[in-house]
């Protein structure tokens, strides 16, 4: 049958032997007036909802009258904090600047901090991840070793740091650092692993990476011979001179 419903004409298939409730279900997914609302006309007459289809003939014509309901809206998208956001969801909304932990491997809080705190040096950092780990020399025994040894292991850590989402586990550069600074895997009577002082754990960390991270550029004119203020990035970003003056 056709059913006309103001501008709008549907051609629409009809099972006699249905009450009209569930034609006037298929109606309302085409036009979205809802049942309840519908009131169909046939040759001059309303359908009641008790009646039959059996009147209905092929290419027959009903109107059909009704107002529709308001298309669905999509689910306005839900508010949520930083604060009510993962790691990762934060992260990756580029939300998080809190940097992640390091686990503690047994009294190793004086070497986490100071990791975290080099970590959060940009200049560092990116010198850290533009070196090269010298692959032959670590597997000598060779003195210029161990510093390539702890910046490789730093390189690691810290790359690790940058695409963590949750505290990382440093347990390469911890080994490392105590194998080549063997006085901070010194242990108590009972095997533990002794504290240290951050202090001296940072001279000793900058001490190694100042010998294996790039030289700065020399200014023009300067002999290579001659002393530079700083003669590497450790030297420039974390080492100043002390004047002392006696008048």
């Amino acid at each position: 049958v056709t059913v006309r419903w103001g501008k709008e004409r549907y051609e629409v298939s009809v099972d006699k032997a249905q009450p009209p409730t569930v034609f006037k279900a298929q109606l309302q997914t085409l036009t979205n007036v809802p049942v309840e609302r519908q009131k169909l006309l046939f040759k001059g007459k309303a359908l009641k909802e008790d009646g039959d289809l059996a009147p209905l003939t092929a290419g027959a014509t009903l109107m059909l009258m009704g107002s529709a309901d308001a298309l669905p809206l999509a689910p306005a998208p839900q508010v949520r904090f930083v604060e009510d956001l993962s790691r990762a969801e934060a992260k990756k909304a580029g939300a998080d600047a809190t940097p992640v932990g390091l686990k503690n491997l047994g009294n190793t809080c004086y070497l986490n901090s100071v990791a975290q705190m080099l970590h959060s040096i940009p200049e560092l950092n990116g010198a850290l991840q533009r070196y090269v780990p010298n692959e032959p020399l670590m597997r000598t025994q060779s003195p210029n070793a161990p510093p390539h040894m702890v910046t490789a292991a730093a390189k690691h850590l810290f790359t690790s740091l940058d695409g963590a989402t949750d505290a990382v586990l440093p347990a390469l550069f911890v080994h490392t650092f105590r194998t080549v600074l063997p006085e901070f895997a010194r242990t108590t009577e009972q095997g533990s692993p002794m504290q240290h002082d951050a202090d001296e754990a940072y001279n000793g960390m900058i001490s190694l990476l100042a010998q294996t991270l790039s030289e700065l550029p020399r200014e023009e004119g300067q002999a290579r011979g001659e002393p530079t203020p700083a003669s590497n990035l450790v030297a420039q970003l974390l080492r100043g001179t002390l004047e002392v003056r006696s008048k």
